[in-house]
């Protein structure tokens, strides 16, 4: 359900010398029917009418209202958001879907939906792919010599079956008969089906793949092909811009770009996070995320230690948990496309999510309509991300913002009073409080706060319910948990 969120800043006219008084967090005040209920240590009748002009701030349960600091009104902004898409273009995005185009295809036409959706328009987006190819060796070849001293040999011939005729992809590459099994048929060229470039076939030319087309002389890869330098893939194919300027740059470089190579998802989302990183610390007033969009398992760049899938995962999530650990903490959103019979995928993508933060990852469905679940998974993206953070608004003109009087609160039409977010300063602490709230850096250590973020529970409550609306108020003693 779409919820409409308000930012409402009520700033003390003198944040320094508040009404509020430096014990005001300590009188527990409860609006019900409009009269202030046991105020404590206010010297009111309980049943007195509540006068807006008298000090008051604190929390009985989790209604509280904070009305004595109202001077300046400042109209607050949620905080912008940057997404950097490390989208794999291996050569298994080939495969074809269940609805007919190949996975490649289906992202392309997801990805452009996406980028010039209107809704869209206001994000900060950039886009890089993996594999890219290391320094020096080209995108194809038909010798050895075509690699050049960097690219090692060219890999263009397989080990085909004893019978011709289109074979799954996982066949085994090969250089010579040597390399080849003996119920083999040997070491030769091969190509792949023009009706499904996810089969592998060795009948090259018209009719060679049956019902699945002609066979296509397969374009030689260099065996060194892939590069595992970071460097490479923290510098984008398009820079991070908001889509209103960006859009057709994004799909342009779609346009032109073929799928190709293995999968070095460690490198790539090393990359990616590198460059995430710095562009928040550089923009610490925008929140800056990386979607990891992919159909396949980590296969290069990995440790040398590295002898199953298992410890393939295990790495790569430790790089999402490196990222989402630091400061700033950078989320990783996980898509993978993956067919119902590939039955670990699911779990090894989810533990992939939840080290980058964000709990599950996104799975499609190869069999059915992946352009459709694809663009699904990116709005979701969009729409999970936006209403729990916020910039924190300045002090008025020659005021200093005092981080020990700022409070959060909650309108919903549920409820007849305000409810107040109890500070919980960090976000493994969000347990502690019913609803709450925290900075991005803690003030106490002598960090400087550029955004407040609602607890996730706090904010899976304000999303269930249109029309509800987050407020700051500034002035007052900050509440935390009873």
């Amino acid at each position: 359900m779409h919820v409409s969120w308000g930012w409402t800043v009520l700033l003390s006219a003198a944040l320094l010398t508040s009404s509020c008084s430096k014990d005001d967090h300590k009188g527990g005040v409860d609006i019900v029917d409009g009269k202030r209920s046991g105020a404590a240590g206010s010297g009111d009748s309980p049943n007195e009418p509540f006068n807006p002009n008298l000090p008051a701030g604190g929390t009985t349960g989790s209604t509280t209202l904070i009305s004595a600091c109202v001077g300046d009104v400042q109209r607050g902004h949620e905080v912008g958001v940057d997404m950097y898409i490390m989208l794999d273009r291996s050569d298994s995005m080939n495969e074809l879907t269940g609805t007919g185009p190949s996975k490649w295809e289906a992202m392309r036409q997801a990805l452009t939906s996406f980028v010039r959706d209107p809704q869209s328009s206001d994000f900060g987006v950039g886009l890089q792919y993996f594999p890219l190819a290391a320094p020096g060796v080209p995108e194809s070849c038909k010798l050895d010599k075509d690699c050049g001293n960097a690219g090692g040999q060219c890999r263009s011939r397989a080990c085909a079956p004893a019978l011709n005729g289109p074979t799954t992809f996982g066949f085994t590459g090969c250089f010579s008969d040597s390399d080849c099994p003996a119920t083999s048929a040997g070491c030769q060229a091969f190509g792949v089906c023009s009706g499904d470039q996810g089969l592998v076939c060795f009948d090259v030319g018209p009719g060679g793949c049956d019902t699945a087309g002609d066979c296509v002389p397969y374009v030689g890869r260099c065996t060194k092909y892939t590069s595992c330098a970071i460097n490479d893939y923290a510098a984008p194919a398009v820079s991070i811009d908001a889509l209103s300027r960006n859009a057709d740059k994004i799909v342009n470089t779609l346009d032109m770009t073929k799928p190709i190579g293995a999968t070095p998802t460690p490198a790539a989302l090393s990359g990616a996070l590198k460059l995430a990183t710095q562009r928040a610390t550089d923009h610490p007033e925008r929140r800056v995320i990386v979607v990891l969009a992919t159909d396949g398992f980590p296969t290069e760049c990995l440790p040398t230690s590295t002898q199953s899938l298992a410890q393939a995962v295990a790495a790569t999530a430790k790089v999402a948990a490196t990222g989402f650990g630091a400061t700033p903490s950078i989320l990783t959103y996980v898509i993978g496309v993956f067919s119902p019979t590939e039955t670990g995928a699911k779990a090894n993508l989810n533990q992939l999510a939840a080290s980058g933060g964000t709990k599950t990852a996104f799975i499609v469905d190869q069999s059915q309509d992946v352009t459709q679940q694809l663009l699904e998974a990116f709005v979701n993206i969009r729409t999970g991300i936006l209403p729990c953070e916020y910039q924190l608004p300045d002090a008025p003109v020659d005021q200093t913002l005092d981080f020990t009087r700022v409070n959060v609160e909650l309108n919903t039409p549920s409820q007849v009073t305000t409810q107040t977010l109890s500070y919980v300063r960090t976000p493994s602490l969000c347990s502690k409080a019913k609803l709450g709230w925290y900075y991005d850096a803690d003030p106490d250590q002598g960090e400087m706060p550029t955004k407040i973020t609602v607890c996730p529970k706090t904010c899976d409550q304000v999303r269930a319910e249109s029309g509800a609306t987050i407020e700051i108020r500034l002035g007052c003693a900050t509440i935390g948990p009873d």
